[in-house]
């Protein structure tokens, strides 16, 4: 199972579980019909099968850090990643209102509702094409023609929009970050400056909160794609089909229960053609055959959902990739920078050594003409004129200038310190 299906200690439901919530419900033909519930009357209205915990997910006022998973429940999907935040089941998807301002989440809705109508109209499409094949077939054949039909089910229309929308978010602010980042860090190489240092640590704290992102979302589909029972839960559509079969009394109801919790340990390992050589003997299928056929239905459903997942994987891996690479670049300019700093401070500390032995031999005769300044008389040639007076003056203040130099150059080791 997924580390998050396990239960979180239990306690008080928060306030926010019982607040009233706009929600847009799109059903598989794109159609949007629009309530205001709060999360646990949701659950009550739409028959989901999902503890109310999950329901903070969606919840717009909660830490990013809470917005980034994808719980998969019995016959449900909840889809929370950043902005993308939906409940999706074999029949519909429900979405929360965004918040005011939220332009992302607006855009994501309408990619939704746009692949949603595609979906839809294609499978129309698909099944007015199967009816007339099955018109012109039916005269010649013994049996009705029975197309497959290139459509996705209705949960991967819909996952595959919010992940499709997630990934090409992440690779743009990816892409955009890498056009910052690049031309400050060869700035950082010829001059290091305080002003592209604090634009520098600016550009790092937004890189992190992406790759954190990033990781995220690829542990996520990582994940999915190690544990077999996770993709066999997100067949909602297969799941569904196989419930429908369960009529009490029926004489398929215990083979259809068997295929239903077998779903999800299907090896696809049968041959391609047993559709087709199955639908083309004469007569009614014996159970055996239809059990065979229902099993490789499943691994058809499982290997479609695999499928979608690694596709994507592969996506926001390329991302994650680049924005890995970002952060070698950036740790080898802060290298390079604390290399050139210390190289500056090592000429500071070679400056400072010769200030402080020159103010230290001026300062032994400041020392010898306080001790004896009493007792030495002073030489006429310096009392008689001006001039000689000053010569006297700018010796002492020579000592003092060579003090606050050296003082200056130890303050401007301490702070290039500080600003790295």
């Amino acid at each position: 199972m997924h580390p998050r299906d396990r239960a979180h200690p239990g306690g008080a439901l928060p306030a926010a579980a019982n607040r009233t919530v706009k929600w847009m419900c799109i059903d598989a033909n794109g159609v949007q019909t629009f309530i205001k519930a709060d999360k646990r009357t949701l659950i009550q209205q739409f028959d989901l099968a999902i503890p109310i915990r999950d329901m903070r997910l969606l919840d717009s006022a909660a830490a990013t850090s809470q917005r980034g998973n994808i719980a998969v429940r019995e016959g449900a999907i909840v889809f929370s990643i950043d902005y993308a935040q939906l409940i999706i089941t074999a029949e519909k998807a429900i979405v929360p209102q965004p918040p005011v301002g939220k332009v992302e989440h607006s855009e994501f809705v309408e990619k939704l509702l746009a692949a949603v109508r595609e979906a839809a109209f294609a499978r129309a499409h698909a099944e007015e094409v199967g009816e007339e094949a099955s018109s012109l077939h039916s005269g010649s054949m013994s049996h009705s023609y029975n197309p497959e039909l290139p459509s996705q089910p209705f949960e991967l229309v819909a996952l595959e929009a919010a992940l499709k929308a997630v990934c090409a978010s992440y690779d743009i602010k990816a892409k955009q970050l890498g056009a910052t980042i690049n031309p400050m860090c060869d700035a950082l190489l010829k001059k290091v400056k305080t002003s592209t240092l604090d634009a520098m640590r600016r550009l790092k704290t937004k890189h992190q909160r992406l790759l954190s992102a990033v990781s995220t979302l690829r542990g996520e589909l990582e994940s999915f794609l190690k544990d077999d029972d996770d993709i066999a839960k997100m067949c909602l559509s297969r799941r569904a089909d196989l419930s429908r079969d369960l009529v009490p009394g029926s004489s398929n109801a215990n083979a259809t229960l068997r295929r239903s919790s077998t779903l999800g340990r299907v090896v696809s390992g049968g041959s391609p053609k047993l559709n087709r050589q199955l639908s083309d003997s004469s007569g009614p299928l014996s159970p055996g055959a239809q059990e065979l056929l229902d099993a490789e239905g499943d691994a058809e459903a499982m290997e479609e959902v695999e499928n979608l997942l690694e596709s994507y994987f592969i996506l926001i891996d390329r991302t994650w990739d680049r924005l890995t690479s970002l952060e070698e670049d950036m740790k080898d300019t802060e290298s390079y920078v604390n290399i050139d700093l210390d190289s500056s401070q090592n000429r500071l500390f070679r400056l400072d050594i010769i200030l402080t032995a020159a103010a230290f031999s001026i300062e032994i005769f400041h020392v010898m003409a306080g001790i004896l300044g009493e007792n030495v008389p002073i030489p006429k040639q310096i009392t008689q004129t001006v001039a000689q007076f000053w010569e006297v003056s700018l010796f002492d203040q020579s000592g003092r200038t060579t003090d606050r130099l050296s003082c200056t150059c130890r303050v401007t080791k301490i702070s290039s310190r500080h600003n790295l």
